[in-house]
């Protein structure tokens, strides 16, 4: 059995484990959000003088790997159609890299927090890596909104729309999603509205949404905005005058809001 082997290989007892290998932890976020995934490097390091070889298997090594705590957990699973041992000879300093995938529990308490990676072969004892800080943000912390265009007057009553920039401010890709209509034009694309669209105005507020609406999904690279088309309608009991309005965005899953910044609107008679 060549797990077997591979106990053997690095040795009976977590001493003599350690005295063999270190594991080294690279590519971990200074921060991330409830939700969020992300991706390190996990290597098993020779530190000895000799070659040694590692024992492991073709699909279900994601068994060999441990995270340290709850609320950053490891999602890498073994879905094996084909499953075979393979031996992996380690040159003295060699390294036996794998990426694993983290996801922050969405329960997560915010705050600093220290990932630790545990290399357990057959269930042995883990080697763990040395810990590696990550700041757990709260989600209202990630994506920003600002208004990008709206007409600086409307008549009471008028349906017109707005764009409303949703950027990204982490180190992580983030992915948003959009309930909204069908836009009525060649183009296509989704014209936000309803709960999702929330105001600081009741004399502005953004048009319901169909009862079965469509959704749209944009991935966001760190830093990168994209702009949604809001339908909006301007309350016909509204007080007449310039209103500083700020407009709302609710990412699904979320109970934040993210606010804009207030934008002046003249609500005509």
């Amino acid at each position: 059995m060549r797990h077997a082997l591979l106990v053997a290989v690095l040795a009976v007892g977590s001493a003599a484990h350690a005295a063999t290998f270190r594991v080294d932890l690279a590519g971990v976020p200074p921060a991330a959000h409830p939700g969020n995934r992300f991706a390190v490097q996990a290597s098993v390091v020779n530190t000895t003088s000799a070659r040694v070889t590692i024992e492991t298997m073709s699909c279900s090594w994601p068994l060999e790997w441990r995270a340290s705590g709850a609320d950053l957990e490891l999602v890498d699973r073994a879905n094996c159609d084909k499953n075979v041992p393979q031996s992996i000879e380690l040159a003295p300093g060699g390294r036996y890299s794998r990426t694993l995938t983290f996801e922050v529990a969405a329960a997560a308490r915010p705050g600093p927090h220290a990932l630790q990676v545990g290399y357990a072969p057959d269930g042995a004892t883990p080697l763990w890596s040395a810990p590696q800080a990550i700041a757990i943000e709260p989600a209202d912390h990630a994506l920003i909104a600002a208004v990008v265009a709206v007409p600086t007057r409307v008549r009471r009553g008028a349906a017109f729309s707005v764009d409303i920039a949703i950027a990204n401010t982490t180190e992580l890709a983030e992915v948003v999603s959009v309930t909204g209509k069908e836009v009525k034009s060649p183009s296509g694309g989704v014209l936000g509205c309803g709960l999702q669209w929330p105001t600081d105005d009741a004399g502005v507020t953004a048009q319901r949404c169909p009862v079965i609406g469509l959704e749209a999904s944009f991935a966001l690279a760190p830093g990168e905005s994209h702009a949604v088309h809001v339908a909006m309608v301007a309350a016909r009991g509204a007080t007449p005058g310039r209103h500083l309005v700020r407009f709302g965005f609710v990412p699904d899953g979320w109970t934040a809001t993210i606010w804009s910044a207030p934008v002046a609107i003249e609500l005509a008679p």
